[in-house]
């Protein structure tokens, strides 16, 4: 199977290669300034410069050319990395690099100086230097998540100092393998991490100072074979479910607490997502998914699912419809205004872990599959079309398969 070497940027502007889409497709390779053709990811900064991670290093990019990053022409910086697989941006406009090898750095965009991030966990803790999963906090700050799952919160406060908070240490529980879902909580957090690698931290309010370190977590085990088999965070609400088929509203900042036992009993809660703080979509175990009106305590089945599928990611987008994924090959696209819905299957394979996707607002959403094919949907004709299998994507006649983030709106 051939993979794509190209960056891909759907552009928007005036003209298109989709009718009325406003769509043009511009390929960028290494004849063009890019470091190495193999791209695994892009970030569009708050300054409107377009940032690459390839396997030989970072390079940006302010849509006239590209410059690199990768070859140590400063001492006071540390070695530049190579295969770069997740750029973030931090809240003061540097830039958090995570490496294939499961490095991390910070990237000082003024003095173009790396930072090897462990340099400085080890500085205060014990724990593995190996990360294998970062993710913004809606604050802007980082969280760290280690090959023996410690989790760490990071954040830089500029001229390369950075704080390091020791959220979680597995050598507390020996969890170092992980063989279920962890909801933890100590005297300032309550944190999740997900046998799929999801973490989540919540900062406790003020209300639940004084209370014991334990105090959200008493109200939620029943001892009773309890596992918690999902989270998810909507504003100051940490939402949780567990394989009795509870569901929990914790409001952290207040310390409030709700139990949700109307669907205990069904089956294992596989998902809650709240849409603008009203609704609740819960899916459950070879039920479906069901809406739940909290202000009224009554539920709707909306979908079904079919045997054997379970849901693995749930978002809402930008015009407020309900995108449910299922077994990583297809997603289902639900209008909770006109109570309609729509399936798609999405061509299934091994070049990408998971569906990746971005929303395009007015322009639709883009999907990439794990096959390494484009997906476009289209929001006025709900349809999708695999952008790799046009005539301006295919090389020789061949669909090209892709492994970048691969939307960028510049």
């Amino acid at each position: 199977m051939k993979k794509s070497i190209y960056i891909f940027l759907l552009l928007l502007f005036s003209q298109s290669v989709f009718p009325n889409k406003g769509l043009i497709v511009q390929d960028y390779s290494i004849e063009n300034g890019l470091p190495h053709n193999t791209v695994y990811s892009s970030l569009k900064d708050k300054d409107g410069f377009m940032w690459f991670g390839t396997w030989y290093g970072l390079a940006s990019f302010d849509g006239l050319k590209f410059k690199s990053y990768n070859k140590r022409d400063d001492y006071n910086t540390d070695i530049p990395p190579h295969k770069i697989q997740i750029i973030l941006e931090a809240k003061d406009g540097n830039l958090w690099i995570k490496t294939i090898d499961h490095k991390l750095f910070l990237f000082d965009k003024k003095y173009e100086l790396f930072y090897d991030v462990f340099n400085e966990i080890k500085k205060k803790y014990s724990v593995s230097p190996k990360i294998i999963k970062i993710q913004k906090t809606d604050s802007g700050e980082l969280l760290l998540l280690t090959k023996n799952r410690d989790l760490l919160k990071a954040e830089s406060k500029g001229n390369g100092k950075i704080e390091i908070k020791l959220l979680y240490d597995s050598q507390s529980t020996r969890e170092h393998r992980l063989t279920n879902n962890l909801l933890l909580e100590d005297a300032k957090y309550i944190n999740w991490i997900g046998l799929d690698f999801k973490i989540i931290s919540c900062e406790k309010g003020t209300a639940l100072n004084g209370k014991p370190s334990d105090f959200v977590l008493r109200k939620l085990v029943n001892g009773q074979n309890q596992e918690f088999t999902c989270a998810n965070k909507y504003d100051n609400i940490l939402w949780v479910g567990d394989n009795h088929g509870n569901v929990f509203k914790i409001d952290y900042g207040k310390g409030s607490f709700k139990k949700i036992d109307l669907f205990n009993g069904m089956g294992a809660i596989q998902d809650v997502t709240c849409l603008n703080g009203k609704n609740v979509f819960v899916s459950i175990e070879n039920k479906g998914i069901i809406e739940y009106d909290e202000k009224t305590n009554n539920s709707i089945k909306v979908l079904p699912l079919l045997p054997g599928e379970s849901i693995t990611n749930t978002f809402i987008d930008s015009y407020d419809k309900v995108w449910f994924e299922l077994n990583q090959s297809k997603v289902i696209y639900f209008d909770p205004f006109n109570r309609s819905s729509k399936r798609f299957d999405f061509p299934a394979g091994r070049i990408n872990k998971e569906i990746k996707y971005q929303d395009g607002k007015e322009f639709g959403m883009f999907f990439l599959s794990t096959s390494g094919d484009l997906v476009w949907f289209d929001r006025s004709r709900l349809s999708i079309t695999l952008l790799n299998s046009q005539a301006d994507l295919m090389q020789k006649g061949e669909k090209n398969y892709y492994f970048v983030k691969y939307m960028t709106k510049i």
